[in-house]
């Protein structure tokens, strides 16, 4: 999870078997898949960011990931749903139309049809052993470019790992 793009709204920074890729040469970065610019990264405010991740099945693209943002849900995403469009290396949920992808085999940009609704997201296929699980958390803050003579800076506090939705803590001061 991180501010994605300009605009700083918090997105998924999704590394998986089968992600897309993007021009000019169907270059691999994280994929993305929210895309809502109201999730915009408040600064001077703490933000409670919780993010599942559920690895796949050998075998299936059953895995899943799910964001919330100060204890409310912002996205859940995996096989069957939600429905949406991908556009080169971006998930864009609740869209339908005309899509487009890198296709290295003509290495070429081309078009893909998508249903009237979207079409179903595919799942994530994270892994492809079964020896392979979630075992490690880094928290890590990416600028691609910084501002020149401006220091930026990113505070973590509170962080819990857990097998099961948790929650904002209760922040409340008691006497």
């Amino acid at each position: 999870i991180e501010p994605f793009g300009r605009s700083w709204q918090w997105d998924y920074y999704a590394y998986w078997c089968e992600m897309r890729g993007s021009p000019p040469r169907g270059q691999t970065w994280g994929n993305s898949f929210i895309h809502n610019d109201q999730l915009k990264v408040r600064r001077g405010e703490w933000t409670c960011i919780e993010v599942m991740v559920r690895m796949n099945d050998v075998g299936d693209t059953n895995g899943e990931l799910a964001l919330w943002i100060d204890g409310r849900p912002v996205s859940h995403l995996g096989k069957g749903f939600p429905r949406g469009q991908w556009v080169f290396d971006k998930f864009m949920p609740g869209r339908d139309g005309e899509g487009v992808r890198w296709n290295a085999a003509i290495g070429d940009r081309e078009s893909i049809a998508t249903q009237t609704g979207g079409d179903p997201f595919e799942g994530f296929r994270f892994r492809k052993q079964p020896k392979l699980n979630v075992n490690f958390l880094w928290l890590y803050t990416y600028i691609t470019k910084g501002t020149a003579g401006h220091t930026n800076r990113v505070w973590f506090d509170d962080v819990v790992v857990a097998t099961e939705y948790i929650g904002p803590l209760n922040t409340a001061k008691t006497e």
